[in-house]
């Protein structure tokens, strides 16, 4: 089951849902800092 699922589409879709999850994340700390500032 686990090698179906470490399929390379399915790791390429992780990548991406991972890095946009990092971006969103930084952005609203900055967000949340600069209001605290």
């Amino acid at each position: 089951m686990l090698s179906h699922l470490l399929t390379p589409t399915n790791l390429v879709i992780f990548a991406v849902a991972f890095t946009i999850k990092l971006l969103v994340a930084g952005y609203v700390i900055l967000k949340v800092r600069k209001r605290i500032a």
